[in-house]
């Protein structure tokens, strides 16, 4: 039917969707910190309720809170936003896009996201699972002493990946 009927939508009536400048500053805040290995302190996040402007036409009528997964927010610590966006924060996929939350700190938390103790335990068990050593009670041992030895590893790890340049981040420039 809109071959016959072109839909047109006057752009004085079309709704617009902007990142506020508020929220753009502290994303290249955010960055420079990375890119100056987080050294100093974290850059402040805006309140995040009001990061993404609602236009129609040429008035602003609203504010909400963009879609989180779509930004590297590596390090960022959320902890003071509003619980009730702490779901637009973590992708829904299980593994895809985990690496840009390394070191996030999500509202309502104290402890951030995959962090070296997470790191470290992933990869003792991943290291037992590729060398067929049965978990359970009888390797706790085993397990124990890998997760020390990697204590160090994982920490460096998990530093390196919060501030590496990672390609295909997805991340809004």
């Amino acid at each position: 039917m809109s071959e016959y009927f072109p839909i047109y939508v006057d752009n004085a009536h079309a709704t617009t969707y902007r990142n506020a400048p508020e929220f753009d500053a502290w994303l290249d805040a955010m960055r420079g910190w990375r890119a100056g290995e987080c050294v100093g302190p974290v850059p402040v996040a805006p309140d995040l309720t009001k990061c993404l402007q609602v236009w129609l036409g040429d008035k602003l009528v609203s504010h909400t809170t963009p879609s989180m997964w779509k930004y590297d927010i590596r390090g960022a610590d959320l902890s003071t936003q509003d619980p009730k966006v702490a779901h637009l924060l973590v992708s829904s996929a299980t593994t895809t896009g985990r690496w840009s939350r390394i070191g996030c700190t999500l509202p309502g938390e104290s402890v951030p996201l995959h962090d070296a103790t997470e790191a470290q335990v992933a990869m003792a068990l991943s290291l037992m699972r590729q060398l067929g050593i049965n978990r359970g009670k009888c390797n706790d041992h085993v397990t124990d002493a890998i997760g020390d030895m990697l204590r160090d590893a994982s920490t460096r790890i998990v530093q390196y990946l919060q501030s590496a340049t990672i390609n295909g981040s997805g991340d809004q420039q």
